[in-house]
């Protein structure tokens, strides 16, 4: 795993000196030889990987949802960088009650999404796959916006202790 991180500095340090921002991304996943990660132990990963990729000092982490309350809480405690919640193709009203969660318990300034607009559309043809995308894409984009709008933090808000 130290190689990994070393590697994300790397890539955050060069960002930095090409003076374009760094987003990473951490996603929890088992690798084919592991057994499947148990669904109480998720929002501790992901909290500890935040912590452990926070700490390269990207401009912007990119996270799952953290499941609840309690755990977008453990990734306020150790997160001092930025972080916008995934979307992770949650069906829409979930994903708007995680955006609340992730940025009022977690401190989130906000989101990074888009199979929750689109998804649907993928089995559409032509005109009707438009339609969607026009009609039901865009308004959960907006309810989206207006959602974190009202929650998020804003990212410059991020304490920023090296």
């Amino acid at each position: 795993m130290a190689e990994v991180v070393e590697v994300v500095r790397a890539v955050v340090d060069d960002c930095a000196e090409a003076g374009i921002p760094s987003v990473i991304e951490t996603l929890l996943y088992t690798l084919p030889d592991e057994q499947p990660l148990p669904v109480r132990r998720r929002p501790e990963l992901i909290a500890e990987s935040a912590r452990i990729l926070g700490d390269t000092r990207p401009d912007l982490l990119k996270l799952e949802y953290p499941g609840d309350a309690r755990g977008c809480q453990a990734v306020a405690k150790v997160v001092t960088v930025p972080w916008a919640m995934l979307s992770a193709g949650m069906p829409s009203p979930a994903f708007l009650e995680a955006v609340v969660t992730s940025c009022e318990d977690g401190g989130a300034c906000g989101f990074i999404a888009g199979r929750v607009y689109w998804k649907e559309a993928v089995a559409l043809d032509g005109p009707e796959r438009k339609e969607f995308l026009n009609t039901t894409g865009r308004a959960r984009l907006e309810q989206s916006v207006e959602v974190m709008s009202r929650h998020a933090r804003p990212w410059y808000a991020a304490e920023s202790t090296p």
